[in-house]
């Protein structure tokens, strides 16, 4: 099934959607798990990465319902952005356990160090950034350059990622910053949760 008859099928309701659902499922449940254990270099077990794929993936689904999927990229890309944000919360949980973190094979573990915790919640922080962003602003250049810009990326160096004038890019910032500035002052607890990008 294409993306679109995904779509489709859940705007239809019923028996319908559950059969696109269920195919979906299938397709992706493994690749993204795999993806997963690759990427986030946090304690979490094989189990746990199940888990929080179901939980993404009904979070997904509710959000399918609601029309929340802008149709910015694929379906899977969706998810697996759900997924990665959800796999972060779980692996700073997992912190507080006083859990190990597995490294590159099943027998080598990190005895020395437990994962940067910061660097965890930094890359939650920009998860969430980026589906802000997506919510409020329509020019796909303006989020990924403010994003970019976000991460101290210079805008030479901005400027060569997305093949587009330094000019352009500091416009792009510019305008991105404009919409998060009225986006803040109408949600002020927002502001207070993205401060240290935006600082």
């Amino acid at each position: 099934m294409t993306d679109v008859q995904i779509i489709e099928a859940v705007q239809k309701g019923g028996i319908e959607m559950e059969r696109a659902m269920s195919w979906f499922y299938s397709q992706v449940k493994i690749p993204i798990i795999s993806w997963l254990g690759n990427i986030i270099r946090q304690p979490l077990e094989e189990v746990e990465l199940h888990s929080v794929f179901n939980d993404s993936f009904t979070a997904f689904r509710d959000a399918l319902l609601k029309g929340n999927f802008r149709q910015e990229s694929s379906l899977k890309t969706y998810l697996a952005r759900i997924c990665r944000n959800k796999a972060i919360d779980a692996g700073k949980k997992a912190l507080k356990q006083n859990r190990w973190l597995v490294l590159d094979s099943p027998d080598s573990l990190n005895l020395g160090n437990t994962p940067d915790v910061e660097r965890m919640e930094n890359e939650q922080l920009m998860g969430k950034l980026d589906e802000l962003l997506a919510r409020i602003i329509d020019n796909s250049n303006w989020r990924k350059i403010f994003l970019l810009k976000a991460q101290d990326l210079t805008y030479e160096d901005i400027a060569k990622k997305t093949n587009l004038t330094v000019k352009s890019c500091i416009n792009a910032n510019y305008q991105a910053k404009k919409i998060l500035s009225v986006y803040f002052k109408e949600n002020p607890g927002k502001l207070f949760e993205f401060k240290k990008l935006m600082s």
